[in-house]
């Protein structure tokens, strides 16, 4: 079963999109944009992975990184993958809304 919760990654989080790994918040620009594509304050809907090894890691989806943004524009980049975040909601059974 998974579970999700609304999230903020946690500064220094091992992170990875795209392709490219960083430390969160972000750093690396691209024409002018960071890799992440959205705000180093945005709040996810995460949902919590364990890898084989017992590691945990968190699927952190918001508009612009892993879904089609609320204003209609195009995809942007992929879901990040977190090592570590804040929980803002406790973890749910369901997948919740982002706030508006």
């Amino acid at each position: 079963m998974s579970v999700y919760a609304l999230v903020k990654i946690k500064n220094g989080a091992r992170c990875s999109q795209d392709h490219r790994y960083y430390r969160w918040p972000p750093s690396q620009y691209e024409n002018g944009n960071k890799f992440a594509g959205v705000p180093d304050d945005c709040v996810f809907v995460a949902e919590k992975r364990v890898k084989r090894n017992g590691e945990v890691y968190w699927n952190c989806v918001a508009d612009g990184a892993g879904m089609f943004p609320a204003d209609g524009g195009n995809y942007g980049n992929g879901s990040i993958f977190a090592d570590d975040v804040d929980m803002i909601t406790p973890m749910l059974g369901y997948k919740p809304e982002l706030p508006k």
